[in-house]
């Protein structure tokens, strides 16, 4: 499984390829709520990459076309 962070002041996404489950999966947290109430949004049943770049643009974060490769190439080893 692939796991990848970017955190900015308020928030953190979490995302990357799930192997084992063969998704891609995204996590926001927000960084002025508890614990407990993290995270605020969380989808693991993107099969195709576009799915997680559109997802993860919904929720506030650009994929630069670097990661977007990487990614890929995640899911094409099945890491």
């Amino acid at each position: 499984m692939s796991r990848h962070e970017v955190v900015s002041e308020n928030r953190k996404w979490v995302f990357g390829w799930d192997n084992p489950l063969m998704n891609y999966f995204l996590q926001v947290h927000d960084a002025t709520l508890p614990e407990e109430e993290n995270p605020i949004f969380w989808k693991n049943d993107m099969y195709d990459l576009e799915e997680l770049v559109g997802e993860a643009k919904k929720q506030g974060l650009d994929l630069s076309p670097g990661l977007q490769k990487w990614l890929f190439n995640e899911k094409d080893e099945g890491l």
